[in-house]
């Protein structure tokens, strides 16, 4: 494979994730929203995808462990550092 795997993006209000292998193809767009709008338009797609990762592990449905396991994603909170 030639192309890049994994790139980013920046549209005037939002963020285009393309994800390629050989055997698969998708794009994750990412929105401001409700939940996102804390943040500037620099990081308001790392703010939403922590949310979201942070609040589906919240759900105790063996389903999405089992998601997780099947594609190898592991995903953890860590706790913000306040530089002061």
């Amino acid at each position: 494979m030639n192309e890049c795997a994994f790139s980013i993006e920046h549209g005037d209000q939002s963020k285009r994730f393309e994800l390629k292998c050989d055997h698969r193809s998708g794009t994750l767009y990412i929105i401001p929203s409700e939940a996102s709008w804390v943040c500037d338009e620099s990081s308001f797609h790392a703010h939403a995808l922590e949310g979201f990762f942070n609040d589906l592990l919240k759900i105790t449905d063996p389903k999405i462990e089992d998601l997780f396991n099947k594609w190898g994603l592991f995903y953890r909170s860590k706790k913000l550092e306040i530089k002061g």
